[in-house]
């Protein structure tokens, strides 16, 4: 989810006009509950970097405050087309997160009477210019905040504009890779399979 998003609001889908997230500085495009950042200091981190792969400094980028868009990832080649300064963001993220959310991840599970926990996703169904997602998936039938049995061979799918403000966050953030989220629950997205 949020490497689509990296993607979405790079600066070379951004002057390319290929991203649904042109043109939404200042937007609301997550729930009003959603923080995400690029922190590129966290001590022992998999992304950690001093600089960009342009000699660019790397600082902490806030991209989503309170839902709203803040930035895009800039480099100074596709900066200058955007009349943008470069914020060391050459070659991507650094250390990318959803701020934990806060009800638990116990909570979060019992939320709905019923649900699927993806464990898996396989295939690369995103639409960067339209939003559009769909995938495969596999894991588990959850009822009542129980794991009931596994599901596989089925798809899931939606479009990134209503998923990202459909998003829940638990608060079990752990910092593991150079993408890290909390557990997360989008409501309304489409099923299919047996």
């Amino acid at each position: 989810m949020l490497s689509a998003f990296a993607s979405a609001i790079s600066a070379s889908a951004i002057a390319r006009g290929t991203s649904f997230l042109k043109d939404k500085i200042d937007q609301q495009v997550f729930a009003n509950s959603i923080n995400v950042i690029d922190k590129p200091d966290i001590i022992k981190g998999m992304g950690s970097q001093n600089f960009d792969s342009e000699g660019v400094n790397s600082n902490t980028l806030q991209l989503i405050e309170n839902g709203i868009l803040k930035n895009y990832l800039v480099d100074t080649y596709n900066g200058k087309k955007l009349n943008l300064k470069s914020n060391g963001r050459s070659g991507g993220t650094t250390n990318l997160y959803f701020e934990k959310g806060n009800i638990s991840y116990e909570d979060l599970m019992k939320k709905n009477s019923r649900s699927l926990y993806i464990t898996e996703t396989i295939g690369h169904g995103s639409n960067l210019v339209t939003g559009d997602y769909s995938v495969g998936a596999t894991g588990f039938l959850v009822e009542d905040g129980e794991f009931k049995y596994p599901v596989n061979e089925i798809t899931i799918a939606g479009n990134f504009k209503d998923m990202f403000k459909n998003i829940i966050l638990a608060n079990d953030l752990e910092f593991e890779y150079s993408v890290n989220s909390p557990t997360m629950m989008i409501e309304g997205m489409t099923v299919a399979g047996k």
